[in-house]
């Protein structure tokens, strides 16, 4: 009995630094790919300490094309699409260019941070969850923002069964005399199409 129980502890000793490392590897697939690569609807809260909540609503289309709108309080919406940013002040109907960039370096930018920002998680877990009566794989870690004095908290929900689709994500970002706990509960949606200004 000793000697099984011996063989058993020698086991947890020395899987767990494995299991470890592969969740932390879950935890960085899932950052590093985030963006679903369906058209996706998210509705989208938002809460800085000791100040209201905002809600809203992100619709991505593809890459290079979505929409943010602030539905509570309500605000204007601000479409990305073709390399420009559009707002609109009457939910659509009217949009104004208000800036343009470089598609290339900014994707090249955006990828160039995500990576950095992977390479800083540690303290991963994994584990299980069920949201709407369907069975997710849940990882979370603690990053960095590059090149900011930022602390990250993350959790997703990811569904397997649906192509790794992340159902849900909670962020915590704290940092000099702030805190912000963000919830985005996403869903796909095939039929989705954005305005083409």
């Amino acid at each position: 009995m000793q000697i099984r129980l011996a063989a058993l502890a020698l086991l947890l000793l020395y899987s767990s630094p494995a299991l470890a490392d592969a969740c932390k590897d879950k935890f960085i697939a899932v950052l590093t790919n985030y963006a679903n690569t369906r058209a996706t609807v998210s509705q989208n809260t938002q809460q800085m300490k000791g100040a209201a909540l905002n809600k809203s609503e992100f619709l991505w289309a593809a890459p290079g094309h979505y929409l943010h709108k602030a539905t509570d309080p309500k605000g204007p919406w601000y479409l990305t699409y073709d390399g420009a940013m559009y707002q609109s002040d009457d939910e659509g109907k009217n949009w104004k260019k208000i800036r343009t960039f470089d598609k290339t370096q900014q994707q090249a930018g955006a990828d160039d941070n995500v990576k950095k920002q992977a390479a800083s998680a540690r303290n991963a877990q994994c584990g299980e969850d069920t949201l709407n009566g369907i069975k997710h794989e849940t990882v979370e870690a603690e990053t960095d923002l590059p090149n900011q004095k930022v602390r990250v908290h993350t959790k997703y929900w990811v569904n397997r069964a649906d192509k790794n689709f992340v159902t849900r994500a909670e962020t915590r970002m704290t940092g000099d005399g702030y805190e912000i706990f963000t919830t985005q509960l996403s869903k796909p949606e095939p039929s989705l199409k954005l305005p083409k200004p």
